[in-house]
């Protein structure tokens, strides 16, 4: 008996849809949008301290950015944004939270001087 050949209409479909799964538009960003908006948020309210303010200020332009992103609709670039926002926010937290066990530390630091012989 003679081999079936599979069928060369049925295999270049197959290609083509496998072609055009690859090349769909992104997707939207939702959950980056919403985490930068948090960590954004939560800077904003414990970020006093002067070293903390550069990031923030950043992860504020680029949040204004990602949403631009997101109305042009560039959701790639609103993705990207929406990242580097966050972790400048992120950052922005982490400077305010080390400014905050410095102060601590210097306050500390006199008293157990004093304590020892």
């Amino acid at each position: 008996m003679k081999a079936r050949t599979p069928c060369l209409p049925a295999l270049a479909c197959l290609v083509l849809l496998l072609l055009a799964a690859c090349s769909s538009k992104p997707m939207r960003p939702d959950e980056a949008m919403e985490a930068a908006e948090v960590a954004v948020g939560k800077a904003g309210t414990g970020a006093a301290v002067a070293e903390a303010q550069g990031p923030l200020e950043r992860a504020r332009g680029k949040l204004d950015q990602a949403r631009s992103a997101l109305q042009a609709p560039d959701y790639a670039q609103a993705r990207r944004l929406a990242e580097q926002a966050r972790a400048d926010a992120e950052l922005s937290i982490a400077l305010a939270d080390l400014a905050k066990a410095q102060a601590k530390l210097r306050e500390l630091q006199p008293a157990t001087a004093a304590e020892q012989p």
